[in-house]
């Protein structure tokens, strides 16, 4: 006489129900978080491919500089470096002598220049949003280095267009920010906020 296996009685039906469904559970509880992490894992990975893929396009899309570009690129290069200057040992004399030479040369009066105090600039270099500049053909790299500046002066109307002309010649390293102008009788009082571009030499 064949007798049954003891897990097939109908008195443990209820603990192999049990023990089924403990099964099932675990596997749903270990399964299912490395399924959702194994699809993070790949729409991860696919993202990267895709942005690798874009980087390969655009650097298969450069062109070399043609000779042209690269002499126009050299010549820009060289009029920054002649256009700004080097501070010294007192940088803040010699922008206030600057400014103040550039601005009663074209016929102004009374001109206070004083150099503002950047807070954030005081922090470290790595806030006084500096330029790089590095030429094509070899040669010392510089910086380009911004002083923030506020002129006072007194002018009539047309000097007062000539000071301004002259602050907006691309030749000068100046960038204008503000202007505020008051009429004094037959005067302009003005006062000029800007930033003055000076160079610091690299080795």
């Amino acid at each position: 006489m064949i007798e049954r296996p003891a897990f097939l009685d109908l008195k443990n039906a209820g603990l192999l129900a049990v023990m089924v469904l403990v099964a099932l559970l675990a596997l749903i509880i270990v399964f299912g978080p490395l399924s959702r992490a194994a699809e993070s894992v790949e729409s991860e990975r696919q993202r990267y491919v895709e942005k690798v893929e874009r980087l390969k396009q655009r650097v298969d899309s450069l062109k070399p500089l043609s000779t042209e570009a690269r002499t126009r690129l050299s010549q820009f290069v060289a009029g920054l470096q002649q256009q700004t200057i080097q501070l010294g040992v007192n940088p803040e004399s010699e922008l206030v002598r600057e400014v103040s030479r550039l601005l009663e040369s074209t016929g102004v009066r009374g001109v206070q220049v004083i150099v503002r105090q950047n807070h954030e600039a005081e922090e470290g270099d790595g806030d006084r949003n500096l330029i790089e500049v590095a030429p094509l053909e070899g040669g010392a790299s510089f910086r380009l280095v911004p002083h923030n500046i506020q002129a006072q002066l007194r002018s009539d109307f047309p000097d007062l267009r000539r000071a301004l002309d002259r602050l907006a010649d691309p030749t000068v390293p100046v960038q204008v920010e503000r202007v505020t102008l008051v009429r004094q009788g037959n005067e302009i009082h003005a006062t000029v906020r800007l930033v003055y571009w000076s160079r610091e030499e690299r080795s």
